[in-house]
């Protein structure tokens, strides 16, 4: 019942809604804690979806202002994914998930 009344919400709001989220998403990508949310949401979903095991917080991530592999500075910034300073979270194991450790 409250989902029907979220989707005749949304139907009856779309360029409304598209705009609050799209301001709180501009919001959030301006400030590390909230680029790194977005990041850590984004490797969750890609988890649940490949079927891999996701227990790691965002107090679990280590951030550090230059690559400790590649020494060079990572931009938080820049939104472009293929930029080779845009930061990622990678898996020491690859046959395990996202887990601590």
């Amino acid at each position: 019942m409250i989902k029907n009344r979220f989707k005749t919400y949304y139907e009856e709001n779309k360029d409304k809604v598209k705009e609050r989220h799209k301001v709180r998403y501009e919001q959030m990508m301006n400030e590390p804690k909230g680029r790194l949310t977005w990041l850590l949401y984004a490797i969750k979903s890609r988890a649940k979806r490949k079927g891999l095991e996701f227990s790691i917080s965002l107090e679990d991530i280590i951030w550090n202002d230059i690559c400790p592999v590649l020494c060079i500075p990572i931009l938080l910034d820049n939104r472009s994914a293929r930029n080779p300073n845009a930061p990622s979270i990678d898996r020491i194991d690859n046959t395990k998930g996202y887990v601590k450790g």
